[in-house]
């Protein structure tokens, strides 16, 4: 007889199966991390301004994610606490990233080219259905205003607009998407003032005013997540931040059935589960 265990935190799942599906959270804090110099522990910040910036981990059900940072075009990172690129953070359920800029440093009116902004590939070593979770998109009257797109490649990471965009499965009440720049770029952006301080984040899934709920209507295997300034009187005084928080991962590979199923969203995957192990309960029974 088949043992089937399921962990659930709040919204956002870490499974374990000893069989058929397999899920596991990126863990940016406690997760083996690998930067080109030996395995360590957790996302290692690197030197200011560093860019491009890469680390490679393998996650409990054996998917490998690699994560690029680079910056393009005047992107300046700061962050008054840490003097750091990025930094990691923990959660409650799963962990996250500070991505951190000076506001203005890479801004881009909205009816211009994209071409100041930091961006993050992901390539995943086999196609999997991902949820993510990205809090602290927000606007603070004239300083700063957080843009974000993030959208998804085949066979490899493509040119910015030239992908699939990604599906914002739900987004808090500050929030909007808007079609703007040259390149078409279906973003998410603040459509009310709001600063929200982040100590009010307690969860990676946690869906504040201003954070945003993303995954996509296919298993991907390269996605890019993008995020810039977009205030014209942005100072570079001040300072920004996005947290990229709750990357679930779940291999497509060890999915049975994939004609039975559209899409899993985290918080469907343990009625997914539940409604196979009742099937198998009632025909055990039935016999």
């Amino acid at each position: 007889m088949k043992t089937l265990f399921l962990h659930v935190v709040p919204s956002i799942i870490l499974l374990s199966f000893t069989t058929e599906v397999s899920a596991a959270l990126v863990d940016f804090v406690n997760g083996t991390w690998n930067f080109g110099s030996g395995a360590v522990t957790g996302w290692q910040q690197p030197i200011l301004d560093t860019s491009p910036y890469t680390g490679t981990t393998t996650l409990s059900n054996g998917v490998q994610a690699t994560f690029t940072i680079t910056d393009f075009g005047t992107v300046i990172h700061t962050n008054p606490n840490t003097s750091e690129h990025m930094t990691s953070r923990a959660y409650d359920t799963g962990t996250g990233l500070y991505l951190t800029q000076s506001s203005g440093s890479a801004f881009d009116a909205e009816a211009d080219p994209l071409t100041n902004y930091l961006r993050i590939d992901v390539a995943l070593s086999s196609a999997s259905a991902v949820e993510f979770f990205v809090h602290d998109i927000d606007r603070m009257n004239d300083v700063w205003d957080d843009a974000v797109y993030v959208e998804s490649f085949v066979g490899g990471f493509g040119i910015l607009g030239e992908g699939t965009v990604a599906n914002y499965a739900a987004l808090g009440s500050n929030l909007t998407t808007l079609t703007i720049h040259t390149q078409n770029l279906l973003s998410i952006r603040p459509d009310e003032i709001g600063n929200p301080p982040s100590s009010i984040i307690d969860d990676a899934d946690e869906l504040t005013t201003n954070s945003a709920r993303i995954n996509f209507a296919d298993e991907v295997q390269y996605f890019s997540f993008y995020y810039w300034d977009r205030d014209a009187d942005a100072s570079e005084s001040n300072n920004q931040l996005i947290h990229l928080a709750g990357i679930s991962v779940l291999d497509m590979s060890e999915v049975p059935e994939p004609s039975t199923w559209a899409f899993l969203t985290i918080t469907g995957l343990a009625g997914f589960v539940r409604k196979r192990r009742l099937s198998k309960r009632n025909s055990h029974v039935a016999c």
